[in-house]
């Protein structure tokens, strides 16, 4: 799938959507099983991204999360739309008052930029859980100089709908239609994205993604053809004289490099993080030199 065939799907989802928010919802491939989606209501959101997605975009760095989080903030609709709007209709409200292409939302209400208020859930989460971490994590240095620009992040969600809490069926293992859904419409956007992302191995040389959580590596590794190239933690004899102590001991946190192919055999390289089997925040600043290990040996 090229980007133009990728944002027209996603155009005409949003234009359908619209029509019978309720009805599209409940009947799309995601929300059957092992998916638990909570926010029918709330416009999917499939990607983020600042800058134009084509065959020439220069990308800083590409991020895979699970799903959008809890519903957006009134803020938001107060702040484009001069509205004051129930949580449950908003952003289906705020679509209408501004666009029907989700390309023009997207860059509209994209979290990780500066044209929605500071003050919203969203865009905090954003700055706190990525972009700091991304600040110091950056090869080339933080935003502040020049390192990375917000803009040139693209953000797949391996889900669009929203909601408080994304739940998995322990095995992990998707139903045929979710798993035709991420092959085509997150891995091989994803395989594409990746090989013009400027975030590379400093061992390998070869382009990298971002992914936060087990869910996301469990789900690629299980149903798909990922592996695991290499993976770190507290047991690992190459960082252990890097890895930070907690007030319980060795901190519990895993880094683990990922492989697969897309439809066409392109290769997508993924570092993954997660803790405690469940956590999918960012790793603290206590991981820096451990981090400059692995980035050093990707």
């Amino acid at each position: 799938m090229n980007w133009s065939s990728y944002i027209q799907h996603w155009d005409d989802f949003l234009e359908d959507w619209l029509k019978n928010p309720i009805s599209l919802a409940q009947n799309d491939s995601l929300l059957s099983p092992p998916f638990n989606i909570d926010d029918l209501i709330e416009i999917p959101e499939p990607y983020y991204c600042g800058t134009q997605l084509s065959k020439s975009m220069e990308l800083d760095a590409v991020i895979v999360n699970l799903n959008p989080g809890a519903s957006a903030e009134n803020e938001w609709v107060k702040f484009h739309c001069n509205a004051n709007l129930q949580d449950a209709y908003m952003i289906y409200e705020l679509a209408q008052c501004k666009s029907n292409h989700y390309q023009k939302i997207n860059q509209l209400f994209n979290p990780l930029l500066n044209l929605t208020p500071a003050n919203t859930p969203g865009k905090e989460w954003w700055e706190t859980k990525r972009l700091k971490w991304l600040d110091r994590f950056y090869p080339s240095g933080n935003r502040a100089n020049g390192g990375y620009k917000p803009e040139k992040i693209f953000v797949l969600e391996l889900c669009p709908w929203h909601s408080k809490s994304f739940m998995l069926k322990p095995s992990t293992l998707l139903n045929a239609k979710s798993k035709k859904y991420i092959a085509d419409y997150v891995i091989d956007p994803l395989a594409d994205a990746i090989s013009h992302s400027r975030l590379k191995g400093g061992k390998s040389g070869e382009p990298y993604g971002l992914c936060f959580g087990k869910a996301i590596y469990d789900i690629l590794t299980k149903n798909f053809s990922f592996t695991a190239v290499n993976t770190w933690n507290s047991a690992s004899a190459s960082v252990a004289s890097l890895w930070p102590q907690g007030s319980k001991g060795l901190i519990d946190r895993t880094y683990s490099l990922i492989e697969g192919k897309d439809s066409m055999n392109n290769s997508v390289r993924l570092l993954c993080f997660w803790y405690q089997s469940v956590g999918a925040h960012a790793p603290s600043v206590k991981f820096n030199s451990v981090e400059n290990y692995i980035k050093s040996e990707i």
